[in-house]
């Protein structure tokens, strides 16, 4: 089998987010089990890029290095000047980009082209609006923007303009790949179809060895995107409602990119609240790296108001680690409170200040949860993710050309 890969999110290690991170651990396994793998994916360092992928088997790298412009939004601090170089560099590179990926198309034959993400961009949508016979299109779909942003932005000419062309893409897609129930249902009832199926993300299992160096403090560890849809606000509020006795045991670690004005607020509420406590916004940490912070922290707490399914968590409950999150229908599938975690209401501080307490004030809770977070992380391995998606791949196949996976 040939299967032909474009990601429309870019490359691991460049970008250390999850739909990156996802498609590099499901390489590590396809590549095992597929005849040829071939990827199609922007980077600007294709060296380091190139270094992350050298012994992957059986793949080829396809890099699109984009020529002008910088695409990165986490390094433009101008929300305004980022939107303007981001249409720019859409057009500037689309004719390169179209051409590149039509010229693989035609040399390779794939039996599959795989979509890590909508294709948001005309140049990666070639695939899609050329309308390609015999070769079956599945995306994976992490984020879709009308289930995202449903009642929660103004904008109704920017919502109505994603929403279409999202679903026009979809609606070309053979087979549709998400990672909640929630989503999933909401993409079948908006596009009137069924070819949309759940498949979670993975994780790798730790052998759940706390790192404890006698420190005087839990740490509660916050691993992702820091904005206000991750309830990181709801977090800093929790704290001025837990007790002095516990509060001062307490400190905070904040992994990930957060907008520099959204930090800010926040260190700004933090003084208010007069917080005289360790809460560190430590940035982005590489992947490769991360498991160190895990194992070095108590109790992992997520407060998002609305996910996919997120990784992160998953890491968190490979790594043995108790469970505080909040109570949303793509995490409450994966979470039974007082099983394997606690989940408070979306959005209440006193409740998660409340789960905060229980924690540490109860060993033999933290340690319960743990252990039965880290037993439930175990249903989604990556190779038993990986294997779920080969016998889609090897479905579709037999179904159109009566193959099946090497």
């Amino acid at each position: 089998m040939k299967l032909l890969i474009i990601s429309t999110y870019g490359s691991y290690p460049e970008l250390n987010n999850g739909p990156p991170i996802v498609i590099y651990e499901l390489l590590k396994k396809w590549s095992k089990k597929i005849d040829k793998i071939y990827l199609i994916s922007g980077v600007r360092n294709l060296e380091s890029v190139s270094d992350a992928y050298k012994d992957i088997k059986n793949l080829v790298f396809i890099p699109l290095e984009r020529s002008w412009g910088d695409w990165s939004k986490n390094e433009c601090n101008n929300t305004n000047l980022y939107e303007v170089r981001f249409v720019l560099n859409i057009l500037l590179n689309m004719p390169r980009i179209s051409w590149t990926i039509i010229k693989a198309i035609k040399s390779i034959n794939p039996d599959i082209i795989f979509y890590n993400g909508i294709p948001f961009d005309p140049a990666l949508m070639v695939p899609i609006l050329i309308k390609l016979k015999n070769i079956y299109q599945i995306a994976r779909v992490p984020v879709y923007l009308p289930f995202e942003f449903k009642g929660k932005s103004d904008n109704k000419i920017m919502l109505f303009a994603t929403g279409t062309i999202y679903n026009f893409i979809l609606k070309n897609i053979d087979l549709i790949i998400t990672q909640s129930n929630e989503m999933s249902d909401y993409i079948k009832s908006n596009l009137k179809t069924d070819n949309c199926i759940v498949i979670p993300n993975g994780v790798n299992l730790s052998n759940r060895m706390r790192e404890d160096d006698n420190r005087s403090r839990f740490i509660l560890l916050y691993v992702g995107n820091i904005n206000s849809n991750k309830g990181i606000q709801v977090l800093l509020d929790s704290l001025i409602h837990i007790r002095k006795e516990f509060l001062y045991q307490i400190e905070v670690q904040l992994v990930g990119y957060g907008d520099p004005e959204f930090i800010e607020s926040l260190r700004e509420k933090i003084k208010v609240h007069q917080l005289k406590i360790p809460i560190n916004f430590l940035g982005i940490i590489a992947h490769d790296k991360i498991m160190s912070y895990y194992n070095k922290s108590d109790i992992y707490v997520f407060p998002s108001y609305q996910e996919g399914m997120s990784l992160s968590l998953l890491e968190a409950m490979g790594a043995g680690l108790p469970i505080i999150a909040s109570n949303i229908n793509s995490i409450n599938c994966l979470i039974k409170s007082e099983f394997n975690g606690l989940l408070f209401e979306v959005g209440n501080a006193s409740e998660l200040a409340s789960c905060i307490e229980r924690l540490l004030e109860d060993k033999m809770l933290r340690e319960r949860i743990g252990l039965n977070a880290y037993k439930t992380s175990k249903d989604f391995s990556w190779e038993s993710i990986a294997d779920r998606y080969l016998a889609e791949f090897g479905n579709t196949i037999r179904f159109k050309d009566n193959y099946s996976v090497t």
